[in-house]
């Protein structure tokens, strides 16, 4: 499914300020995602069980779960010549900020990779040295 889709779907959803919501608005909600979200063939299970798992939790400091990634720069005479990923890590929004210990002056691009596997969706996907 793409992406458009469930922007629209969750810009119509009316959040609750500074707290749970209350029964009537969840239910609201829910009708507002099932609604968008049905014809495409998504359940109602199917929308708990995502929601459940990346369900906001202020509390965590986080949006949804995350696991960081991890990588090694290879390094060439003195020189980072590119990346070997050793844990794409999960849960990631947007690409993280790529720092080289010894080489503060390299920019990295890193590039995600979305999937519908809890465990590897938002996960690292490349990181490209940026000339």
């Amino acid at each position: 499914m793409k992406s458009e889709v469930f922007r629209q779907a969750f810009s119509n959803v009316k959040p609750a300020r500074g707290g749970d919501p209350t029964p009537a608005r969840a239910n609201a909600n829910k009708k507002v995602l099932m609604d968008a979200l049905g014809k495409h063939g998504i359940t109602n299970d199917q929308l708990d069980t995502v929601s459940n798992y990346y369900r906001y939790r202020p509390g965590r400091g986080n949006l949804w779960k995350h696991n960081p990634a991890s990588a090694k720069a290879m390094i060439k005479e003195g020189k980072v010549t590119g990346f070997e990923i050793t844990n794409p890590g999960s849960g990631y929004m947007i690409p993280p900020a790529i720092a080289v210990v010894g080489h503060e002056k390299i920019r990295v691009k890193a590039t995600l990779q979305f999937t519908k596997n809890f465990q590897t969706n938002g996960s690292l996907k490349s990181l490209t040295i940026v000339k």
